[in-house]
């Protein structure tokens, strides 16, 4: 479950911490790997494990701030510092 921002794409995502529900912000996120039937959002502080396939979320993140760079991993653009 997440917000979504003009274009249909999420601006931020819904995650569950110790009970607690609270939103990420796209923008926060550095990378999104993939973990049999979730996904880890990777943050500068802390990783959310979240039911979804990578597949999925992929389509509802923006393609201009997030790229495929392996079946298993999707990496904020602007995160990335060189190749």
């Amino acid at each position: 479950a997440a917000m979504i921002a003009g274009r249909g794409f999420l601006s931020r995502i819904l995650v569950n911490k110790d009970g607690n529900l609270f939103f990420v912000d796209t923008g926060k996120m550095l990378y999104v790997s993939a973990c049999e039937k979730y996904v880890k959002i990777h943050t500068a502080d802390e990783v959310h494990l979240v039911r979804d396939s990578i597949g999925r979320l992929e389509s509802r993140l923006n393609p201009d701030n997030f790229t495929r760079v392996h079946r298993s991993y999707l990496v904020r653009i602007d995160a990335i510092k060189h190749l």
